[in-house]
């Protein structure tokens, strides 16, 4: 664009004005064009960065609540399901008890107790329904050896003709096993084994003696397994009392492989949400493991892990439970991940609808403030024009009050700009007739009632 000029001439002379235009647009557009490529980094969007930065924030605070929400129920879930496995193995183990407890008192009571009468007497007890865990209930007689012939006697003549006491050899008492059921399979190989010739066997037969309550031995192997089924077992002694008698009469006794009884004890409950594994003692060391369930070889990288000591029958076990995956599941990330990329979504949501707002506002202030631009420019370029006419210029509002004036207005009328403006025009440049010296009706108030151009008589010289 050229720069524009303003030429007028009259009687005075001939006037001009040059307006260098180009270069003031082009000062301005440059302007522009860096305040629009800042307002795009920051100023005009800092709402919905405000707004993004607040929505993040109570997104992670949710999600993070959530979370821990989270943790504390599966915590809460581990524990209870912990105190159940408790409860479970604490019921199960007093219903063996029980078992033999009603064993000693048949015996207690009897005068005499024949191999028919513990058969049936077993056989009515539904063990395999109600107790499966129960590999056998025997009975152990108590006699010292110059009594061993008298029994051994005693047991061929009810029908066991192959009896023997196992391990042979004299000793000074004897517990041997004479009853056992059901008498099948490997509880056969039990009969006639001298359970008091076993150092541990022969202690914990002492202690439930001395307690009057059933006890059970440290880990062992039975020895029916040790040739063929090696597994984790412990046996349950409960003394046997005839009437005033302060000697035991013998033992009731039931073996338990750790296996069969685990899976009696938790197979019951369906899918545990936490593993056990059990150790003999207050050491869990390896040659101490008497149960493992199948999940515990993830138990050292287990979310949650308890360890309690339980007592039973004069033993103290190590039991040690362990979270399961399916329970872990529940808390942490992957729980409240849903939550977080909702929040995530929704806070660039937000972002977006504010973003879309303050562009808006953005771009309003820009049209108002390019416009405003152009009226200053078309007010500056007025002014050039009024400063440049050789003739006197006198402009006003719809109420006929003076808006504008030119230098030569000033000159003729006597009034500056400043004085003269939003006075009446009457009051600034009075007409009057050169001929009558009579005033002229004020041409303002003629052009607005007429709407027509009205000009002004001219005397000629």
């Amino acid at each position: 664009m050229g720069c524009a000029t303003y030429l007028s001439a009259d009687q005075y002379g001939l006037g001009f004005a040059l307006c260098p235009a180009s270069i003031e647009r082009t000062i301005l557009g440059r302007m522009r064009l860096k305040r629009t490529f800042v307002s795009i980094l920051w100023p005009d969007l800092w709402p919905a960065w405000l707004a993004l930065a607040c929505s993040l924030s109570l997104t992670f605070f949710v999600w993070f609540d959530s979370v821990q929400a989270s943790e504390h129920r599966v915590r809460h879930e581990f524990d209870v399901a912990v105190g159940q496995v408790r409860v479970d193995l604490i019921a199960r183990i007093a219903g063996y008890a029980q078992t033999l407890r009603a064993s000693a008192a048949l015996l207690s009571t009897a005068d005499k107790v024949t191999r028919e009468d513990w058969r049936a007497y077993i056989a009515g007890l539904k063990l395999d329904q109600g107790y499966p865990a129960i590999q056998a209930v025997a009975f152990a007689r108590r006699v010292g050896s110059d009594n061993l012939s008298a029994l051994v006697r005693e047991v061929h003549e009810s029908g066991i003709s192959d009896f023997a006491i196992r391990p042979p050899g004299q000793r000074q008492e004897y517990v041997v096993n004479v009853f056992t059921e059901p008498y099948t399979g490997a509880n056969i190989k039990a009969l006639g084994y001298d359970m008091w010739q076993d150092a541990d066997r022969r202690e914990t037969m002492q202690r439930a003696s001395e307690a009057g309550e059933p006890m059970i031995t440290r880990r062992t192997t039975l020895k029916i397994d040790e040739l063929s089924n090696p597994v984790p077992a412990f046996i349950m002694y409960l003394p046997v009392l005839r009437k005033s008698d302060a000697i035991p009469y013998g033992y009731v006794l039931s073996p338990f492989r750790m296996p069969a009884l685990m899976q009696d004890l938790l197979g019951k409950a369906g899918k545990r949400t936490v593993s056990l594994s059990i150790h003999d003692g207050l050491d869990p060391r390896p040659e101490n493991l008497f149960y493992h369930s199948n999940q515990d070889a993830i138990t050292a990288s287990a979310k949650y892990v308890y360890t309690e000591p339980f007592e039973i029958g004069g033993r103290t076990w190590t039991l040690t439970y362990a979270s399961q995956p399916e329970l872990e599941d529940r808390a942490g990330l992957r729980s409240s991940m849903p939550l977080l990329v909702a929040g995530l979504l929704a806070s660039l949501l937000l972002f977006g609808m504010v973003a879309a707002l303050a562009n808006t506002r953005s771009s309003a202030v820009s049209l108002a403030r390019r416009m405003t631009s152009s009226l200053r420019e078309s007010e500056e370029n007025l002014k050039i024009t009024l400063h440049s006419i050789g003739d006197a210029v006198i402009a006003t509002d719809a109420q006929g009050r003076v808006t504008r004036m030119n230098p030569v207005a000033e000159s003729l009328s006597g009034w500056t700009l400043e004085k003269a403006r939003d006075r009446p025009l009457a009051e600034v440049f009075r007409i009057i007739n050169a001929s009558t010296r009579t005033p002229i009706a004020d041409p303002v108030q003629q052009v607005m009632s007429t709407g027509q151009v009205i000009g002004l008589p001219i005397k000629r010289c």
